[in-house]
């Protein structure tokens, strides 16, 4: 029997080693690893609130192995992935998606999605039809992907960097899916995304998906480069 539900916070380019992160617009690389360090963390927290539930998978660039950093510890599944090599959710699934009956990928460099959100997609993937959720974000692309099966048409060969949702979208209505759409997220990708993520976080509705140590994290940032936040 399938065990029941699996979350992939997927990281789809180094991040925590410093000579080869790429860089965010203008930061140096010190502080871009700093900021795709902190959404992983941020996703780290939020999705360890589900933990009893369901299973948490890392999937992070190969680069990135041995740079961890002590952020995570032996009892964390870690997968380290070759980009260049066999299309990454094809990889997964011949890994781990077969294992569960719903799985959810989080793109790491995505916030705004909360624990309850999760729970959200769960119910809506249980059913016997299958169905896929997605998470659009503000700047129209996508945050999260949930199915609850891997129709190989679909994701076999998906380029996730940079997916957009109407691209997505539309590639999905060639086949019979049940299609749940939630949104308002936010996909950290350029200035105008951070300059977002700065109000964003201003807000009290953030307390439901960025704790105060990961706002603390950010708050450095926002300092650092407040001259970009004009």
């Amino acid at each position: 029997m399938k065990q029941n539900s699996s979350i992939y916070i997927l990281s789809l380019f180094p991040v925590f080693n410093k000579d080869i992160v790429p860089n965010f617009e203008s930061f140096d690389k010190e502080h871009s690893s700093y900021l795709y360090s902190t959404l992983v963390l941020n996703h780290k927290e939020l999705a360890g609130k589900l933990s009893e539930t369901s299973n948490i998978i890392f999937g992070f660039d190969k680069n990135d192995e041995g740079f961890l950093n002590g952020n995570f510890n032996s009892s964390d599944e870690i997968t380290f992935i070759d980009f260049s090599e066999t299309p990454v959710l094809k990889n997964l699934s011949e890994k781990y998606f077969h294992k569960f009956s719903n799985n959810i990928i989080i793109f790491s460099n995505s916030i705004g999605v909360t624990s309850e959100d999760l729970n959200k997609v769960f119910n809506l993937l249980y059913m016997e039809d299958e169905a896929i959720v997605l998470g659009k974000s503000i700047n129209q692309s996508i945050s999260f992907i949930g199915f609850n099966s891997f129709n190989s048409n679909i994701f076999g060969d998906l380029e996730l960097l940079n997916l957009n949702y109407d691209f997505f979208l539309n590639r999905i209505s060639k086949f019979e899916h049940f299609v749940h759409i939630l949104d308002n997220f936010m996909l950290i990708k350029n200035i105008d995304d951070f300059k977002n993520l700065y109000l964003h976080l201003s807000k009290k509705e953030s307390f439901a998906y960025c704790s105060q140590e990961i706002y603390e994290r950010f708050t450095n940032l926002f300092i650092e480069y407040k001259d970009l936040l004009k």
